[in-house]
């Protein structure tokens, strides 16, 4: 099902989508550890560019009665606790649209996003050294192709089963997910100006690093000249 990014439809309402079930994709931005306060501003003002399409939305397409999140393992006032604690940019969006109603549901298999975190931590890093075994390697990758299938799998039908008719849902999800939405949803993917200025300030913050990674790879003595030297 391919998304109707906004801007792409003037003012639309619910008659338009008579029969299918609404669902806001709104994707989550990659955050960095000490973030920069240039980068907070700008990801301060991407969370309330998204706040604002949605409230666009809402006044065409009705209230969000569903929202999902990518990464959290409960649902309800739990779920929206495990929020409160990773700091994103959702939880203000979430709790006022739950305090109007909506409900907070979750769509993550505990262990299958397990699973998929570990990869992400060790066992990527772990197939960054060759292996002797090509078979091992290939089993390895194998496993992971079929885990996040079966993670996407999970989250897409916890939303089947759970989003209506009766109003739209939220989803906040990385844009690199793989699920693939069926003909009866229509997904509005909400993309305002301040996700291309993330982007683009990420896109320096790594050059940035990238450089002073290798100044200070260039100004690390060579142990082999620091021996010749002592020997001399």
């Amino acid at each position: 099902m391919a998304a109707e990014q906004l801007g792409q439809i003037d003012k639309p309402s619910a008659s338009q989508y008579i029969g299918k079930k609404l669902l806001f994709l709104v994707p989550l931005l990659q955050q960095v550890p000490s973030m920069p306060e240039e980068g907070e501003e700008i990801l301060k003002g991407y969370w309330s560019q998204v706040d604002s399409q949605i409230d666009n939305l809402e006044r065409g397409l009705g209230p969000v009665t569903q929202i999902y999140h990518e990464y959290i393992e409960e649902g309800g006032e739990a779920g929206i606790e495990i929020l409160r604690s990773t700091g994103v940019g959702s939880l203000e969006i979430t709790e006022s649209r739950c305090a109007k109603g909506a409900t907070f549901t979750h769509i993550e298999d505990r262990e299958l996003l397990a699973a998929t975190m570990d990869w992400e931590l060790y066992l990527k890093q772990l197939l960054s050294f060759p292996f002797r075994s090509a078979v091992v390697t290939k089993h390895l990758h194998e496993w992971h192709t079929e885990t996040i299938k079966s993670r996407y799998d999970h989250m897409l039908s916890a939303i089947m089963e759970s989003l209506t008719n009766d109003g739209p849902g939220i989803i906040f999800i990385s844009e690199t997910h793989q699920m693939q939405f069926p003909a009866d949803i229509q997904v509005f993917y909400v993309s305002p100006p301040g996700l291309t200025d993330y982007k683009r300030w990420m896109e320096r913050l790594q050059a940035t690093l990238q450089t002073e990674t290798e100044a200070a790879k260039d100004q690390t003595p060579d142990s082999s000249t620091e021996e010749s030297e002592n020997e001399s």
